[in-house]
């Protein structure tokens, strides 16, 4: 009589299966417990908003007016969307390359491919001007809400109601202009509960 021995294949895979399955179980686990452990600090404000008394109250950090001042002076806001600092008294300014990449192709030839190869000025006479670039400044934050709002209708439907506050922050932004010589935008908050110039 002959025996012959069948290694139990199903259950190998089985158990590998489950194996695999309780590996990313633990991962999964340790993952959320990582998140619940790492949480934000109160999120992003305007510099015109700033919690200045509870930064001061947790951490024992004055900070003042002159200090947001710097900060919203030193922040640039590009026209393709992306932002920057200056990081010299000459106007160079620090962004992201994903920001960038738009001016980098443009300065490039055949000759030259920053993009893939980079490039380095050894002095302000080497930099490469950005063509099309334009950089915005926050110069001042005012309130406007009542200006935005003023032409509304309190019975008006949504979208009477939509296109008053578009005509208002529209006229607000060409009188701005108008009056400083600057580049001027309404700028919508928490879905329309506030608007800033």
């Amino acid at each position: 009589m002959a025996v012959i021995f069948f290694e139990e294949v199903p259950r190998v895979h089985e158990r590998k299966v489950e194996k695999a399955f309780m590996t990313k179980r633990l991962l999964f686990l340790l993952a959320m417990t990582a998140g619940m452990l790492c949480r934000a600090d109160e999120g992003m404000w305007p510099v015109n908003q700033f919690p200045k008394q509870a930064v001061q109250k947790r951490y024992g950090f004055e900070v003042t007016d002159d200090f947001l001042g710097h900060i919203q002076r030193s922040s640039v806001r590009f026209n393709n969307g992306g932002s920057g600092s200056f990081i010299s008294p000459q106007g160079l300014l620090f962004t992201n390359h994903h920001v960038g990449r738009d001016c980098i192709q443009k300065v490039s030839s055949a000759d030259h491919d920053y993009v893939s190869n980079g490039f380095y000025a050894a002095s302000p006479s080497d930099e490469r001007k950005c063509p099309d670039l334009e950089v915005n400044i926050l110069l001042k934050i005012d309130d406007v809400t009542g200006k935005v709002k003023e032409d509304e209708k309190p019975d008006a439907d949504t979208a009477a109601v939509n296109q008053a506050r578009n005509a208002a922050m529209a006229r607000i932004d060409k009188e701005c202009a108008a009056s400083t010589g600057n580049r001027c935008d309404v700028v919508t908050l928490y879905s329309g509960g506030r608007y800033d110039l």
